[in-house]
């Protein structure tokens, strides 16, 4: 493809063809121009008589290369990908890769708006498990869906599975939940990031929280971009000395680069999870921590994701469901409405 590529568009691209009109690129001391290529009057024709829209068109995905990724540690800022070894777990992390990319191929899977101008080509689904530091036992979030580089917003209001709008299904505080797994500790009860002392401070509570479970070794101050979220007068040390009261089973994992570690535990989760639901014939759209699915299976990914977290995780998850705004609204005034109905009408009313 690559030795033949600019012979196959110059053949395409001849006027006796008729399958793409070539504008050839350039390069000025002004700027520059990629070479572009246009749907030409034989194709426009074709797809103007058969109907064809962006939706109609995809890829084939036994032909699209590895799902799996394994990037070296990085050196001097820059990572390169590395060859994959000849194991059966990797054979097996590939079967279950063709397994759900397969299942993403031919899944119904719409969008509302204008794909051209938002950027969102739907037959972009194959999606990669990138694996981290030469290893596979960190990293292995899938990438490369067409809705993850969406706003939140856009997928709940644009996106239709199987002819329904989605809802998305996230765990809620992730990573402290996955830390206390890993220890075999009972999750506190409440808000996580809500550490006494400092309820006022619970966005920068997170940064810090997470950035401590990142860091190979222990930050002797605030890590970067946390600093704003406290006043000049609160020190790191007393942070750090409040979070490990609150958290003290999980004192040992801080400053012990657990992050990816995680990250490869919580996409075993969703692997889990994509699998189980496909054998219920349920589509799911994976986002790191997180599922898209039709509003009509909500109730069934919720189940099928808390078990997945049970099971690989070894502790309780928590499921929260997120709907788009205007469905949201729609819901309470139906649940509203609802409740009035059940009130008992006074004499006359």
């Amino acid at each position: 493809m690559t030795e033949k590529f600019a012979d196959t568009v110059r053949a395409v691209s001849h006027e006796r063809v008729g399958v793409a009109d070539l504008e050839v690129g350039y390069k000025t001391a002004l700027g520059s121009r990629r070479s572009t290529l246009f749907a030409g009057p034989w194709l426009s024709s074709r797809v103007e008589e058969l109907e064809v829209e962006i939706g109609d068109i995809g890829r084939d995905h036994m032909l699209l290369g590895d799902p799996l990724i394994l990037n070296s540690r990085k050196v001097g800022g820059k990572k390169h990908r590395l060859a994959l070894p000849d194991t059966p777990l990797v054979r097996e992390l590939q079967r279950e890769m063709d397994e759900i990319n397969g299942w993403l191929a031919g899944a119904d899977i719409e969008y509302l708006f204008c794909p051209v101008s938002d950027g969102v080509d739907t037959g972009q689904r194959y999606l990669r498990r990138v694996f981290n530091n030469g290893s596979l036992d960190l990293g292995g979030r899938l990438f490369h869906g067409f809705w993850q580089g969406m706003s939140e917003e856009k997928r709940l209001t644009g996106i239709l599975v199987g002819g329904e709008p989605v809802v998305s299904l996230d765990f809620a505080q992730m990573a402290l939940h996955l830390a206390y797994g890993e220890v075999r500790a009972p999750v506190p009860e409440g808000d996580l990031y809500a550490i006494p002392g400092y309820a006022a401070h619970r966005t920068g509570l997170k940064k810090v929280i997470n950035a401590l479970l990142a860091s190979d070794g222990l930050p002797s101050r605030m890590p970067r971009g946390t600093r704003a979220h406290f006043p000049a007068t609160v020190k790191f040390s007393h942070v750090y000395q409040a979070i490990c009261a609150h958290h003290s089973p999980l004192a040992p994992l801080f400053g012990t680069a657990s992050a990816l570690r995680f990250m490869n535990t919580e996409s075993r989760v969703i692997v889990r999870a994509l699998l189980e639901l496909k054998a219920k014939r349920v589509v799911a759209l994976p986002i790191h921590d997180c599922l898209l699915v039709g509003r009509g299976h909500e109730g069934l990914a919720k189940e099928v994701l808390e078990q997945s977290f049970r099971a690989i995780a070894g502790a309780e998850g928590r499921v929260e469901v997120e709907r788009s705004s205007l469905e949201a609204r729609v819901v309470v005034e139906k649940s509203y409405l609802e409740g009035m109905s059940r009130l008992p009408l006074k004499r006359g009313a």
